[in-house]
């Protein structure tokens, strides 16, 4: 079957917070089988972000990580002197706002790019019901439920 990628890391995160004492044998087998399908794509998905953000922290972004405690400390010495920023100190504010909120958008694209990549998992249907067992065990709540309805038949 192939899924979105985030769709199979939430669905691994879930079947691993699962209390399956209470269902049948069937079912934590299938629950078992599901994580053992589920796991190479979530360690690859954790891996690859992890990457991501290693990439995206380079030498660039180690300076304007100095120039905002440089900006902080110019706000908090105008705060304290009781006086409004100069142009030039709000133009370098602005200009550090603009390039973070540009890192952090390429930041997001990369993980949307993750995130809706198809893979594909051989996974083993359980019953809905066995799911709902579960799940009541483990004092989890609808939206988890929802995550792995997927896996039900």
């Amino acid at each position: 079957m192939k899924v979105k990628t985030i769709k199979a890391v939430e669905a691994y995160r879930a079947l691993k917070a699962l209390k399956v004492g209470g269902m049948s044998d069937e079912a934590m087998l299938a629950v078992w089988k599901n994580l053992k399908a589920l796991r190479p794509v979530s360690e690859a998905y954790d891996k690859d972000i992890e990457e991501v953000r290693a990439t995206l922290q380079d030498e660039e972004f180690e300076k304007m990580q100095q120039r905002v405690k440089e900006a902080q400390e110019l706000e908090r010495r105008a705060k304290e002197d009781v006086r409004d920023m100069t142009a030039a100190e709000k133009q370098e504010i602005s200009e550090i706002n603009t390039w973070f909120a540009a890192w952090s958008k390429k930041g997001e694209e990369y993980f949307k790019e993750l995130a809706e990549k198809e893979v594909k998992v051989d996974i083993v249907e359980f019953e809905a019901e066995e799911l709902l067992k579960a799940f009541k065990a483990s004092d989890k709540t609808f939206e988890e439920v929802e995550r792995l309805a997927w896996l039900t038949k």
